[in-house]
């Protein structure tokens, strides 16, 4: 059976929670919002997310609130008992893949200057004309 699903969206505004586990493993937990438009109106999802190490750190160092980011994952259900002996459930998607999303050159960063990545202009390789075997 398949179990697999990629989700572009936005972190919400709750951000990353950082964690780690008894094991010493980075753990992330966060939500995603997806838009969709159906019948003329835009809808939107929120998926509960969770990430372990390599990934986790990797969400916890570059991700934070109002982030766009891909995900690759699968669905996990959860089942349990509450006080009151009713069952409940519930579905997240546990992340193995991350990817960055291209964003727009006019959308404002709220990344700290010393997370932004600064261009340098491109360097010309330096060539010998006596080098040049035509």
């Amino acid at each position: 059976m398949l179990n697999a699903l990629t989700i572009q969206g936005i972190i919400t505004s709750n951000g990353v929670d950082s964690q780690t586990t008894s094991g010493g493993m980075a753990l992330a937990k966060f939500s995603i919002m997806y838009s969709e438009k159906y019948g003329g109106e835009w809808k939107n999802f929120f998926f509960k997310c969770t990430a372990f190490g390599k990934t986790a750190e990797m969400i916890n160092e570059y991700f934070g609130p109002k982030k766009a980011i891909t995900i690759e994952g699968k669905l996990q259900q959860d089942q349990w008992e509450d006080k009151d002996g009713n069952k409940r459930s519930d579905v997240s998607v546990i992340v193995n893949r991350v990817h960055f999303n291209v964003r727009d050159k006019d959308e404002d960063s709220s990344e700290p200057e010393s997370k932004q990545a600064k261009k340098e202009p491109a360097k010309k390789a330096k060539t010998d004309s006596g080098d040049v075997p035509f």
